[in-house]
């Protein structure tokens, strides 16, 4: 387990200064209904990571933990802790860029390798509900990678990218899977824990078209 919040920019400070913050400063309210959400990282590990009124730019806490630690109830007392500290602190991080718990869904696994695995009610109560949001988030998987088509998804996959290869950068528009928007929108990031390996190779892989679709829009910015 590791409190990474550190590692952050804290503008506790600095974002008082900000014109939006003179217009709509946090409260005490706010600081009472933190936002705890738990994510899945590429090195198998989770982020539990707070943040102010759902606004995912910045993160009251940012902790580093296995599977391990959340069901060792020793340590998780000693990850409430660390976040009540934080909360007591009015701590503040940054975490905009790359790699960073800056996105929640679909963008958030696109920009930074980590899947939602949801939100959590009752942090600072027990570790129950992390551990049955996990077992959750394993059963959507092993759910839709038996019910979802994911050979046709292949195939049309495959129609897009070769649509793609002949968009130019800065010009038009990219291949898109409009069919399949529901989900982009709907956050099936789960899909990144079927232990159906062509399930996953085919969600991994309309993830990997979404980020470049991402950047070819923004060269036309």
């Amino acid at each position: 387990m590791k409190d990474l919040s550190s590692s952050f920019k804290n503008i506790a400070e600095e974002i008082k200064e900000y014109a939006w913050y003179e217009v709509k400063p946090y409260t005490e309210l706010d600081w009472k209904n933190i936002k705890h959400y738990l994510f899945y990282t590429k090195n198998d590990n989770y982020l539990l990571v707070g943040y102010l009124r759902g606004d995912t730019s910045y993160a009251v806490y940012i902790i580093e933990c296995s599977l391990e630690d959340i069901k060792n109830e020793e340590i998780y007392k000693n990850i409430v802790g660390i976040a009540k500290g934080h909360i007591a602190d009015r701590t503040l991080y940054s975490t905009q860029g790359y790699g960073n718990p800056n996105r929640i869904g679909t963008y958030g696994l696109v920009n930074n390798n980590m899947v939602t695995i949801g939100y959590i009610n009752s942090l600072f109560s027990s570790n129950w509900e992390i551990c049955d949001i996990i077992s959750f988030a394993y059963e959507k998987a092993a759910f839709y990678s038996e019910m979802f088509d994911w050979e046709k998804f292949s195939k049309q996959m495959d129609v897009v990218d070769e649509e793609a290869k002949e968009a130019q950068w800065g010009m038009g528009s990219y291949a898109n899977l409009l069919e399949y928007m529901p989900i982009r929108e709907m956050d099936f990031t789960f899909m990144a824990l079927s232990k159906d390996e062509y399930a996953k190779k085919q969600y991994l892989r309309y993830i990997e078209h979404l980020g470049r679709e991402i950047q070819f829009q923004g060269a036309l910015r």
